[in-house]
């Protein structure tokens, strides 16, 4: 039995959400037969009117067709959705992409692709170069008016954008950290940064530092922000001295660390912040060469997708980007734009969290 305990939101609307749920997950497939009233009010313990309601709402969202003498069905998800996932660079590889950008890119993609079975989506994934010529963006344009729906996996193509607006064509950008016209669906940084720096206060940590990217970015500097703020909030020391900065490559980033890592173990704060995770790598590497014992001398936090850093030995405890989950998303909410179930939100997010591993300490009664 399903409890219903949000006394603000009208009983119909509760089970209509949690039989979206059930559709969406998989649970109830396409044609599948819903409850008829009478067993839906047995099975939540509500009112067979209440049950009449959520049915009715279901209907009208065009989730489930109600048959005369039959009773309801999940309908399919419509017409076969055509959407092209615009790249910006040439290719997806190690030669155009840093070692990050290309796990992201990987997880996004698999991602899509399973959005494009659950969601009766078919993804072309095809190479635009970012311009803002005026011809080579109206050409641009032209050919993605063939398709249903655009998906863009960042800020890039403004102008492209702009111009698939109108033709009417609806697209969604893919976490980004500046404003872009349109819809954006992101993940809930703000929030998993806070869950991250409470499970370091809960777990006893005094003193944190951070290591991010040599090269300037919004991303960076909203990470930075972020934690200052949640430092400072649960009384953790943290200071300019502890953020050591990292190339984006895995030599790159060991080089550099190594140079600015203090020496001596007491010199340094109790646990790092590897805002990615090639950060994560190095500083584990430069550990062992000094013989360090994590988390004992120093613990590790990272910032990562689960391709990246799967098979880390010891077990990093991190913040899960979940570029997965965004993939699947983009493909639900263009589907159900493109087959009018609901219009494309302007902003939406996907749950990030936190993931504890061996490179800190877990004290067992600590809850995030």
């Amino acid at each position: 039995m399903i409890v219903l305990t949000n006394n603000q939101v009208p009983l119909y609307i509760q089970i209509k959400d949690h039989i979206i749920d059930q559709i969406r997950n998989g649970n109830l497939p396409p044609n599948s037969r819903l409850p008829g009233e009478r067993d839906l009010a047995a099975k939540y313990k509500i009112s067979r009117g209440t049950a009449k309601q959520a049915l009715q709402e279901l209907e009208s969202k065009q989730y489930i067709e109600r048959i005369p003498s039959r009773g309801s069905f999940v309908k399919s998800s419509g017409k076969t959705v055509n959407l092209v996932l615009v790249f910006p660079e040439k290719s997806m590889s190690r030669d155009q992409l840093s070692a990050d950008q290309w796990s992201a890119m990987s997880e996004m993609h698999r991602g899509l692709l399973e959005g494009g079975n659950r969601y009766k989506t078919k993804i072309t994934f095809q190479y635009f170069p970012d311009s803002d010529d005026a011809k080579t963006v109206c050409q641009q344009g032209k050919e993605l008016a063939d398709f249903d729906g655009a998906i863009f996996p960042g800020p890039q193509s403004a102008a492209l954008k702009e111009e698939l607006a109108n033709y009417g064509t609806p697209y969604l950008s893919l976490i980004s950290d500046i404003e872009v016209p349109g819809a954006l669906l992101h993940y809930n940084r703000g929030e998993v940064i806070a869950d991250a720096v409470r499970f370091i206060a809960k777990v006893g940590y005094r003193s944190v530092g951070m290591i991010v990217s040599e090269q300037e970015s919004v991303s960076k500097d909203e990470k930075i922000k972020l934690c200052t703020k949640e430092f400072s909030r649960w009384g953790i020391e943290f200071s300019d001295r502890w953020i050591l900065k990292a190339g984006n490559s895995e030599v790159g980033a060991y080089e550099m660390l190594k140079k600015q890592l203090p020496q001596e173990q007491d010199e340094c704060p109790e646990l790092f912040f590897c805002t990615a995770p090639v950060y994560a790598f190095a500083l584990l590497r430069i550990i062992n060469e000094r013989g360090w014992n994590i988390p004992e001398d120093i613990s590790i936090m990272g910032y990562a997708n689960d391709m990246h850093i799967r098979h880390t030995t010891p077990e990093l405890t991190y913040v899960y980007v979940p570029y997965y989950e965004v993939g699947i998303e983009a493909c639900r909410l263009l589907s159900e734009e493109i087959n009018g179930i609901n219009s494309l939100p302007i902003s939406s997010t996907v749950s990030a969290e936190l993931r504890i591993g061996a490179t800190t300490f877990n004290k067992s009664n600590c809850t995030v």
